[in-house]
């Protein structure tokens, strides 16, 4: 079984590959990170948190954290190609760096070309909480964390 990585491991921050092959190691990897989110208690995870350069990511999909927990999704090779011109700031949290949370202004939607875990392509927009999470795991793809985003009056530490 995997493991969550925690920064400052240099997995973190490099950028994942593309999943070109669909078959039951990736059953497997999204299985493990689906299990490893529930018992994390989050929202969402991505491949490169447990040791795996691919773009694959995990995530509930919830409206409002009172949603919470709800069947997970998969996505792969996730591309945004359009988002709100709204953005809204709240308070993000990670599972690769605990007790951390920064707030970050992201779009309130997201459209978004992927793929499942078979395969099969689509395309779908995304709202408010479920857009966040969605932005924030695809940072991870691309080797960015939210401890990139700290200023002095967006950060605050949990104890």
């Amino acid at each position: 079984m995997r493991t969550i990585v925690y920064s400052p491991d240099p997995i973190l921050e490099r950028t994942s590959l593309l999943v070109d092959q669909f078959d039951s190691s990736l059953l497997e990897l999204s299985e493990e990170m689906i299990e490893l989110m529930y018992k994390h208690k989050g929202v969402g995870i991505s491949a490169p948190q447990v040791g795996e350069l691919l773009r694959v990511i995990a995530f509930m999909p919830i409206d409002t954290s009172a949603d919470y927990p709800k069947p997970p999704r998969i996505l792969v090779n996730p591309i945004i190609y359009d988002f709100s011109k709204n953005f809204s700031e709240e308070w993000e949290g990670c599972l690769s760096l605990p007790g951390l949370c920064v707030k970050i202004s992201r779009p309130d939607w997201i459209d978004v070309h992927a793929q499942d875990e078979y395969g099969n392509e689509f395309n779908e927009r995304f709202n408010f909480l479920q857009s966040r999470i969605i932005q924030h795991e695809i940072n991870h793809l691309d080797g960015i964390l939210i401890s990139r985003y700290q200023t002095y009056n967006n950060i605050k530490l949990l104890i």
